[in-house]
């Protein structure tokens, strides 16, 4: 909860709270394709009540470290077709598996990562709606 505050008071500083909704998702353990790790627990109805039927044009995962694969999953049907994603600390061992686990979804091209700080991995939603 620390970081969305921090990243809310930033929006506000920047003007830009009409146009970003931060949303706070605490790490907790996770099932995904029969494993058991951390990851980011995503509302999924407090995710449909903040885009109020509108899609995911910027899809930015960063925060404490955790299992961030699923995350993409778990707001996949709210991307806009040609939405960036943009993964944080991507030169970090556990998100470089991220990045290639993304790299195999149809419909998400993984553009690379810049250097950046720890780098930044950025992504393309293809075609449809989902990653």
């Amino acid at each position: 909860e620390e970081y969305a505050q921090r990243t809310r008071k930033l929006i506000s500083e920047h003007g830009l709270s009409d146009l970003c909704e931060i949303l706070h998702a605490p790490i907790l353990p996770c099932e995904y394709g029969g494993e058991t790790s951390t990851c980011y627990s995503i509302d999924a109805s407090q995710l449909r009540s903040a885009l109020a039927g509108r899609g995911v044009d910027l899809l930015v995962v960063d925060g404490p470290a955790g299992d961030r694969f699923p995350t993409l999953l778990s707001v996949s049907e709210h991307l806009s077709p040609g939405a960036t994603v943009v993964l944080d600390d991507a030169w970090r061992d556990a998100e470089l598996e991220v990045a290639q686990r993304w790299s195999s979804l149809p419909s998400l091209s993984v553009e690379g990562i810049l250097p950046v700080g720890k780098g930044l991995l950025l992504a393309k939603v293809i075609g449809g709606d989902n990653a």
